[in-house]
């Protein structure tokens, strides 16, 4: 298995090293590893992430933060191909940021897989964009990083990963309130999966995430929905209903709350996310 030098990849005054790669169906990046770190997110499609021998299923605007110590291997499945970015950059810049805003990530590997937003996705693309055009800016590296780490935060704040302070029975209830099933049900039925009283639920979420179980739920819905919107051409009532509101304004308004855009412009804008990706400048082979 090859290992990739940061000093064989990029110029010795370059901090970062950005490319936007196409891989068609059945294509596969093989298995390497490298001496620095890198993030990597789905633009379009899906794509088999294989992590130090655990694969990760990744579809679009799932994040993963690779360490230097990963070994991994990508492969696009038999329909379709993933379009995808990634941005590299020394492994001493993401430990420091890593050690002051978010010292877990490195602990806990589940945790540096999440979800972003369409809003977030936008960014990051304008940010490692604006990286491509300058890769000796370290300050704007630490932006972009800095934006990566926020999107992680407002990840776990909706449906967070274990760690040492959430419980395994809070962490399993909100895994498995996941499936629309459960939609229906509000924070009563979450703390029915919880297996513990309503007011011991609402006391433990708010001491360890710092929200309400009304929070939570909604959090959890609006993710599911928004991927929704992004992936699908269910009617947006529909998916209101499935999501658990009977309420079409009710849905509206958690939505907006949620994602700062009604589901008509977040589902534009996602699809124009993926249109355009045509046009990227940063174009090149992944690590």
């Amino acid at each position: 298995m090859r290992t990739i030098a940061w000093k064989t990849l990029v110029p010795a005054d370059h901090v970062a090293h950005i490319a936007v790669a196409e891989l068609p169906a059945r294509a596969c990046v093989d298995a390497h590893g490298h001496d620095f770190m890198e993030v990597y997110w789905v633009r379009g499609g899906t794509v088999e992430n294989r992590v130090n021998g655990l694969t990760h299923r990744m579809q679009m605007h799932d994040l993963a933060w690779l360490l230097p110590s990963d070994r991994h291997s990508l492969f696009a499945p038999e329909t379709g191909g993933v379009v995808a970015m990634n941005v590299a950059f020394p492994a001493a810049v993401g430990r420091r940021l890593c050690h002051a805003h978010a010292p877990d990530l490195v602990r806990h590997p589940a945790s540096r897989n999440f979800r972003l937003d369409v809003r977030e996705a936008d960014a990051l693309a304008r940010l490692a964009e604006r990286l491509a055009e300058a890769p000796a800016n370290a300050l704007l590296l630490e932006c972009f990083l800095l934006e990566v780490l926020a999107a992680r935060l407002r990840a776990r704040a909706s449906v967070p990963v274990a760690d040492d302070t959430v419980p395994g029975w809070l962490e399993a209830a909100m895994r498995e309130y996941r499936t629309p099933a459960h939609f229906h049900t509000g924070p009563a039925g979450f703390a029915r999966l919880c297996g513990k009283s309503h007011p011991h639920v609402a006391r433990t979420v708010r001491a360890v995430l710092g929200s309400r179980v009304s929070d939570v739920v909604n959090g959890i819905r609006m993710r599911w929905a928004a991927r929704m919107l992004a992936a699908t051409n269910e009617p947006i009532a529909a998916i209101a209903l499935e999501s658990g509101f009977e309420s079409l304004g009710r849905f509206y308004q958690v939505f907006v709350a949620a994602h700062g855009m009604p589901p008509r412009k977040y589902r534009l804008r996602a699809r124009a996310t993926v249109a355009s990706r045509g046009g990227d400048d940063a174009r090149g082979n992944l690590p």
